[in-house]
């Protein structure tokens, strides 16, 4: 079970406590704990004739969108998730369009 599956739940009384102390407490005495996805990139049977656009707007303005075999190079299993957005500074929906922009598929594994 989740954390996120506990707060939402509407009959327990989880609208009465503190989320983020109830995080930290959970987190220091190792109740819980943090797990991470490493992405692991199955290649398409196709090239991508579909061209992602240049530049995507967000909150943040525009930024330059990486190339798909940039991204997928990344995902071998090794690299966290966090650590590829942080890499090419976007959001984890935009990096998993642009590595599957060419039909390919991604595998999550988590630890």
């Amino acid at each position: 079970m989740t954390v996120e599956q506990v707060v939402l739940a509407e009959e327990s009384d989880m609208n009465r406590v503190n989320h983020r102390n109830l995080i930290m407490y959970g987190v220091v005495h190792k109740i819980l704990r943090r797990v991470h996805c490493f992405p692991v990139c199955i290649k398409g049977l196709h090239n991508a004739d579909e061209h992602l656009p240049v530049s995507a707007g967000g909150k943040g303005g525009d930024y330059q969108l990486p190339k798909y075999c940039d991204v997928q190079a990344l995902m071998d299993g090794s690299k966290s998730m966090d650590e590829i957005c942080v890499k090419f500074m976007l959001p984890l929906e935009i990096i998993e369009d642009v590595a599957m922009s060419d039909g390919s598929n991604i595998i999550r594994i988590f630890k």
